[in-house]
């Protein structure tokens, strides 16, 4: 595992930017990005047979202090552990809606610790993929 943490190397984009993003690159192809969208971990992703060699720490490392929400299946219990690990916090469970079906996820958050808390739990639905083409 730390062998390829050594040979993986950050790539930051646009991490000045409203949407801050950055890539991870391991032995010449890309392996896992994330992406920030309005305080929100909007995307998270590492190539599947790269998972669990540091990939996902080393995307998160590139937001050190930024306070930011994460939405998480329920049942996710890898992702769960892992986003706990990353120091964020349980807010509430909801259910949202994607293309239609109901999917039961949790929320985290992570604050930075001079920030001022970012609200309270709340149970809400949303609407996710809905007419997303127009």
């Amino acid at each position: 595992m730390a062998d390829v943490v050594k040979k993986s190397s950050v790539i930051q984009v646009s991490l000045q930017h409203r949407d801050p993003e950055v890539a991870v690159r391991g032995l010449g192809h890309l392996v896992g990005f994330a992406q920030v969208v309005d305080g929100e971990l909007a995307r998270i992703y590492v190539v599947p047979s790269r998972q669990r060699e540091g990939v996902g720490s080393r995307l998160l490392a590139a937001f050190p202090r930024m306070p930011m929400r994460v939405t998480v299946e329920r049942d996710n219990t890898r992702g769960r552990a892992f986003y706990e690990k990353h120091g964020f916090v349980f807010e509430d469970n909801e259910v949202v809606s994607v293309f239609g079906h109901d999917v039961p996820v949790a929320r985290y958050a992570r604050r930075d610790r001079a920030t001022v808390p970012m609200g309270r739990p709340r149970a809400r639905r949303r609407n996710v993929g809905k007419n997303s083409w127009q």
